[in-house]
């Protein structure tokens, strides 16, 4: 429309513009040429058929001008809603867009319709509070009023299906307009797996420490390319160090080798 409204003014300015330089220039040509009168009203019919079959010709060339430029912003037009389409059907990534004042969703690509098991059509009829658990929607509601930044990077959240499965996902949301209303578009990544892999690495470093205290041993882990040290065990009881003194780095664990043994 932007576009459109410049086009709209620009032709019938040229058009005014002829005119006043038609009515200028031949009336003062007549005013110099005509030997009388009569003469100069007789032209002045010819002139003004004249006018009318070139100001036609002017309006005709601007009008397919504009019509030709408005064809070519329409095909970029449809040629970039072609490229949006296809990048938000067919992303792996569950993805919406939802209205800012309302919150009802607006759009929804299929990774989000077989992730959430809702059906396309229902899944429209949907707000974004209603794939929440409900004890989270005030937090929703709250992270929402202050939402400013046109760009909204990912935060953890909790979602949930339609049978009422509830999972962890991080949440990308990003501003823009969606048929003329103010929306925001959301890349959301399902985090369960991810979840679950920390929650083993957690229980086998859990089960871990409680082998070396059982055994009474010392274990550490030296990190070559970082130069770190992770202890493990009943350092304290053995050695009598505290955690602050057995400290992280190679120079800390080499001040805990007694003189006798160093290579050096």
């Amino acid at each position: 429309m932007k576009k459109f409204m410049p086009d709209m003014l620009r032709i019938p300015l040229i058009y005014a513009i002829f005119g006043l330089l038609w009515i200028l220039l031949t009336d003062r040509l007549l005013l110099q040429l005509a030997p009388d009168v009569e003469t100069t009203v007789y032209w002045q019919t010819y002139k003004g058929w004249i006018f009318v079959g070139l100001s036609t010709l002017v309006i005709y060339s601007l009008v397919v001008q504009a019509a030709r430029q408005n064809q070519v912003a329409r095909h970029a037009l449809s040629e970039s809603e072609k490229r949006y389409r296809l990048l938000f059907d067919n992303n792996p990534l569950p993805m919406w867009v939802y209205d800012a004042e309302t919150l009802a969703i607006l759009e929804v690509n299929e990774a989000a319709v077989a992730q959430y098991q809702y059906p396309r059509p229902e899944f429209l009829q949907l707000n974004i509070k209603e794939i929440r658990p409900p004890e989270d929607v005030p937090l929703l509601l709250n992270n929402l009023a202050k939402l400013s930044n046109r760009l909204n990077l990912a935060s953890e959240w909790r979602h949930q299906r339609k049978d009422g499965t509830i999972f962890p996902v991080t949440v990308i949301s990003h501003a823009l307009v969606h048929n003329g209303r103010s929306a925001r578009l959301v890349v959301c990544q399902d985090m369960t797996d991810q979840k679950r892999i920390e929650t083993e690495r957690t229980n086998i470093f859990q089960r871990n420490q409680a082998l070396v205290r059982a055994l009474g041993e010392i274990v550490y882990e030296w990190s070559l390319d970082r130069n770190d040290v992770l202890w493990n065990g009943d350092f304290e009881r053995i050695l009598g160090y505290s955690a602050a003194e057995m400290g992280h780095t190679a120079a800390s664990w080499e001040d805990k080798i007694h003189p006798d043994d160093h290579p050096w």
